[in-house]
C-alpha cells in the first residue's frame, strides 16, 4: 500500500469531502487560539480557502494571505466571495514565498502531515512570523483513530487491508509537541479538538468519504465488487446510528501553538 502524499487538487471535491468538517474544527481551533484583531495572517496549505475564509470571517485580520501548491485549489479559493480581500498565491510549505518576519499569525490547517519534511515546513512558518507572533496548526490524530474516515479504515483492517496515511506519525500529540518545541518556539501548548460528525444516510456517509482520491479510495481499488459489498455491509452493521437514522460519530484533531522568540 503506497504512502505517498495525496494530491488534493480538486477543490470542489475536497469541499464535499472535508469542507464542512474543516470549518467546524477550524472554528474551535480559532476559539482556542483566541487571537487579537487587526493581525496579519498567513494560511499555509490553504487549499480551497475554507479555513482562510473562516479566519477572515471570525478574526477581523488586518490582512490575510493563503499559499498552496495547487493552482486548482486556489482557483476554487479565488471563486469565494471573500477572495477580494484575501490574497492567494502558489507556493510550497517548505519554501514559503514571503520575506522574513512578515506575519503576526501563521497557521496550517489539516496539512502538517503533507510536507515531505514537516521540520522544514515549521522552520519556514517560523521564519515568516514576526517576533512574538504565533505559529499554529491542527490535524486529525490519525494514529489514534481521529480522522473522519476512520470507520472505513477500521472495516478495511478487519479485511486485512491496511491504509497507512502519508506523514501520519507526526499527528500524535507527543510528536506535534516535539516538532513545535524543537523548532525553537516558546510557550508551546497543545489541545485536542473533538467534533461530532453526522451523515443523513449511509449513502451520504459513503459518498462523502469516497468521493475523491484518498487513502481508503486507493485501498479499495484492490477489492472485487463482492468485497466492496461486504465492506459496505460491515459498515452498515457497525456504524453508530441515532433514532432519526443519522450516522453519528466523533473525530478529533490535535492542535499546537507557540510564540516566535
Amino acid at each position: 500500500m503506497s504512502t505517498t502524499a495525496t494530491n488534493f487538487d480538486d477543490g470542489i471535491a475536497y469541499e464535499a469531502w472535508m469542507g464542512r468538517w474543516s470549518r467546524i474544527v477550524g472554528e474551535k481551533f480559532l476559539e482556542w487560539l483566541s487571537p487579537a484583531e487587526k493581525l496579519s495572517w498567513l494560511d499555509v496549505g490553504c487549499g480551497n480557502g475554507a479555513f482562510t475564509e473562516l479566519v477572515y470571517a471570525k478574526c477581523a485580520p488586518s490582512g490575510i494571505q493563503g499559499v498552496d501548491p495547487s493552482q486548482e485549489q486556489l482557483d476554487v479559493a479565488n471563486s469565494r466571495a471573500s477572495s477580494k480581500t484575501i490574497e492567494y498565491r502558489i507556493g510550497a510549505a517548505q519554501a514559503l514565498p514571503f520575506d522574513d518576519k512578515t506575519f503576526d499569525v501563521v497557521a496550517m490547517a489539516l496539512a502538517i502531515n503533507l510536507p515531505p519534511d514537516p521540520k522544514v515546513a515549521v522552520a519556514e512558518m517560523l521564519r515568516v512570523t514576526k517576533s512574538g507572533g504565533t505559529v499554529a496548526t491542527y490535524m486529525w490524530d490519525i494514529p489514534n483513530g481521529g480522522i473522519t474516515m476512520e470507520p472505513i479504515r477500521t472495516a478495511l483492517r478487519e479485511m486485512n487491508i491496511n491504509t497507512p496515511i502519508f506523514g501520519e506519525a507526526i499527528t500524535t500529540p507527543e510528536n506535534m509537541k516535539e516538532l513545535w518545541e524543537n523548532a525553537g518556539l516558546n510557550d508551546v501548548s497543545l489541545t485536542q479538538i473533538e467534533i461530532d460528525l453526522s451523515f443523513k444516510s449511509f449513502d451520504d456517509f459513503w459518498n462523502s468519504n469516497t468521493g475523491m482520491e484518498n487513502t481508503v479510495v486507493r485501498a479499495m481499488k484492490s477489492l472485487s465488487d463482492t468485497e466492496i459489498e461486504t465492506l459496505k455491509a460491515n459498515l452498515k452493521s457497525n456504524l453508530p446510528t441515532d433514532s432519526s437514522g443519522n450516522i453519528c460519530y466523533r473525530a478529533f484533531a490535535n492542535a499546537a501553538k507557540g510564540l516566535v522568540p
